[in-house]
């Protein structure tokens, strides 16, 4: 008994840790694309991100290499017809800003914008 409490405590936190409202931006994507290489939906085909995006990096690789292809692109690179996701309020008031866009799908942080054009400002 003296040695299962320290291994249940370790165990509770690597596969049940504590979701913070704070942390939502940060994993909404991560959820979003686990769910797609699991085969859920998949609406989006480019990624925005600016801030670190190793773990979202790692969920593309593996859609990419299951035959879905998607790709990680700037937020200023965006052309009519790509599906782009963004977490990061930034990213998508840039998005909002210099794009024409329609929103198909939005849950906590995560939307994902239909590129219908580009502002003349900003073009």
């Amino acid at each position: 008994m003296v040695f299962v409490q320290p291994y249940s405590r370790t165990i509770g936190r690597t596969y049940f840790p504590k979701a913070y409202p704070w942390d939502e931006n940060v994993y909404a994507g991560s959820h979003y694309l686990k769910e797609a290489v699991r085969g859920g939906p998949l609406e989006a085909n480019v990624l925005c991100h600016d801030a670190y995006n190793a773990h979202l990096i790692f969920y593309l690789n593996t859609l990419n290499e299951q035959g879905k292809q998607m790709k990680s692109v700037s937020k200023h690179v965006l052309e009519p017809g790509m599906k782009a996701m963004a977490t990061e309020q930034n990213v998508k008031e840039c998005i909002e800003r210099d794009h024409e866009h329609r929103i198909i799908f939005e849950k906590g942080a995560l939307r994902i914008y239909e590129i219908i054009g580009i502002h003349e400002a900003t073009s």
